[in-house]
């Protein structure tokens, strides 16, 4: 019997002679192969076979060979982040030289003009005259002692305080707070003067400064002429002389002084001005107490000497201790303008025992101004305003004679000159005013109702 192989079977065959029953019994076989068969059971697992060698396992470790060679540099890596913006450095000065130009604000305390506060203000002095356009000079905000040494001045030199425009700055208020810098000097008088214009110049300006001087220091001096110059919220303490003084006056023509001032604790007079065509206080305030401690034996606070043409405005003089207020020895063809103004004694028991404004020549207009609390009682006082000679127009005055001046004290008294009165003085205390000319007495009568034509 042959054997015919089926998928996953052996069948036997049976010997047949017969052709067509051998074909019958193939193709059942055939039919016998294409018939679904049953997967049976697998057997079980054999056991593993022994491991093959493992060719990724690493061998032992070799000997350390030779450091090698360096190699190439790498490429450069993306640049850092850009780091802080440091602080601000000091402004140094701009450039140098004749013909350079300046900054419009250089320090003075920078330490390239020298070392010492003597040094660096002569050295910015040099410098700003050198530019084609002169640069301002700022102070530091501390005690700048320039000791007794002393500058001259050229067109166009120009000094603020570290504060700028700084206000008012009372120097004896809570000592000195409110101040933001000062400008200490122990100079002398005349030609020893802290800040000077020996020939002319133009258009020089100090702006917020406090000048702290010794009891001989004079600030300010011109001795030919200044010309368009201006000085603005300026502050003096414990000075001899502010702007001149007695025997050499400060000249200047169409000057200004604005802003607020305060003069306080000088040794002597304080100014002593000449020249013409000024503007002064008009839109400012001087306060000026004269000094307690120092007597004035008759000395003034505010000494006109020949100026002409120049507008006051708000001048507060309080006059103790024997000093006079304003004293005006004018030119005969040059007339100044007294806006307002207070001229009077510290108190109605602390009295003026001199003039509060005397006139001794010139020609001088006053609107408005007010008068008050003069010694009714003291040889060396006649009256609250003295005039010997000069002429005076008076456009309306307030007069407050004070509790202990007698009430027949007059508001003026004249040895000489011309004074007229547009209209009647007006006492606070109600009561007539009193003018005592050359010839005798004059009483006002107390202002009624009426139109003046």
């Amino acid at each position: 019997m042959a054997f015919v192989p089926v998928t996953g079977l052996e069948v036997e065959l049976p010997e047949c002679d017969d052709e067509f029953a051998r074909a019958e019994a193939a193709r059942a076989h055939q039919r016998i192969d294409t018939l679904p068969t049953t997967a049976g059971e697998p057997g079980p697992v054999g056991p593993p076979g022994p491991a093959g060698a493992d060719s990724t396992v690493p061998g032992p470790k070799g000997d350390k060979g030779d450091t090698g060679a360096t190699g190439p540099a790498g490429p450069a890596g993306p640049a850092g982040a850009t780091g802080a913006t440091g602080a601000t450095g000091a402004t140094g000065p701009a450039g140098s030289g004749s013909g350079t130009s300046a900054p419009g604000i250089v320090q003075i305390d920078d330490p390239s003009f020298g070392s010492t506060d003597a040094a660096k203000m002569q050295g910015f002095l040099s410098y700003a005259a050198a530019q084609t356009r002169v640069p301002w000079g700022q102070l530091p905000a501390r005690v700048f002692d320039t000791g007794s040494a002393t500058f001259v001045t050229t067109t166009g030199h120009k000094i603020l305080n570290a504060g700028r425009n700084s206000g008012p700055q009372n120097e004896e208020i809570s000592s000195g707070k409110g101040v933001v810098g000062k400008w200490k000097t122990t100079c002398g008088v005349g030609s020893a003067a802290l800040l000077q214009a020996t020939s002319t110049v133009y258009d020089q300006n100090f702006s917020g400064l406090v000048f702290h001087g010794g009891s001989g220091s004079q600030i300010f001096r011109s001795t030919v002429n200044s010309y368009a110059c201006s000085y603005d919220n300026l502050t003096f303490y414990g000075v001899k002389h502010a702007f001149g003084n007695p025997t050499e006056k400060w000249l200047s023509t169409q000057f200004q002084f604005t802003g607020h001032w305060t003069v306080l604790s000088y040794t002597d007079t304080p100014f002593t001005v000449g020249g013409g065509d000024g503007k002064v206080f008009l839109d400012g305030y001087l306060n000026s107490n004269s000094p307690p401690a120092t007597a004035g034996n008759g000395r003034p606070i505010f000494d006109l000497q020949g100026l002409g043409k120049t507008d006051f405005g708000y001048l507060y003089l309080t006059c103790e201790n024997d000093w006079v207020g304003l004293r005006i020895v004018g030119n005969a063809d040059k007339a100044n303008s007294f806006f307002g103004g207070k001229y009077e004694g510290r108190s109605q028991t602390n009295v003026a025992t001199r003039p509060v404004i005397d006139i001794q020549g010139g020609i001088s207009l006053f609107y408005g101004p007010w008068i008050a609390q003069v010694s009714g009682s003291s040889s060396t006082v006649q009256g609250a305003v003295h005039q010997s000679a000069g002429t005076a127009m008076w456009y309306g005055a307030a007069y407050h004679r004070g509790s202990a001046t007698p009430a027949a004290f007059p508001f003026l008294a004249q040895t000489g000159g011309v004074s007229r009165f547009f209209g009647s003085p007006v006492s606070v205390m109600g009561e007539p005013i009193t003018v005592r000319w050359p010839t005798g007495t004059e009483t006002f009568a107390k202002p009624v109702n009426g139109i003046v034509n």
